[in-house]
């Protein structure tokens, strides 16, 4: 599950552009800004049919720390 979510979530530069007089890099912008985004990732296939994040947890926004 945790290389789904990882997989899912980039932020890499894509490509390069080359000028005459410059370059630019360009970077994808596949990076997950809040809860909502992660719900549809795929994390598993069973029978057939994809097993998404939010069928397997309650996905919201916020910050829990365990002890």
């Amino acid at each position: 599950m945790q290389a789904a979510i990882a997989s899912s979530n980039t932020n890499l530069p894509t490509g390069r552009l080359d000028g005459a007089k410059q370059a630019f890099a360009i970077e994808s912008s596949g990076g997950l800004l809040n809860a909502a985004a992660y719900r549809p990732i795929i994390v598993s296939w069973r029978g057939g049919a994809p097993v998404r994040l939010d069928q397997l947890a309650n996905v919201v926004d916020g910050s829990k720390t365990t002890s």
